[in-house]
């Protein structure tokens, strides 16, 4: 994601404050609780229950949110070149597009 200017200050201050390590260590943790609430949401998205089915579509997106969060903040502290970052998501994307096509 590229984060305008004062999002970018702002992950660079929480990065200063509690230190490269502990994020990446943070990312971890919000990984794990994003693939449970994938689980949790994949289980309840075709639940006639419409509360439970806002509860786990709901839980599933604050996670994504938390680890983007995350890798928006370690971004700007390893001053990876979001371009750079780009390039490479877009060559991931061909290269699935070309697997699907070939299948």
């Amino acid at each position: 994601m590229i984060l305008p200017d004062i999002l970018s200050a702002s992950a660079q201050n929480i990065m200063d404050h509690y230190g490269l390590s502990n994020q990446i260590n943070q990312l971890m943790e919000e990984c794990g609780e994003l693939i449970i609430a994938s689980n949790h949401y994949l289980r309840k998205r075709n639940s006639e229950d419409a509360g439970e089915k806002f509860v786990a579509e709901t839980d599933f997106k604050k996670e994504i949110a938390d680890v983007l969060v995350v890798l928006d903040q370690i971004i700007v502290r390893m001053g990876i070149d979001e371009e750079e970052l780009k390039f490479i998501e877009e060559c991931k994307i061909n290269r699935q597009i070309s697997r699907i096509r070939n299948v």
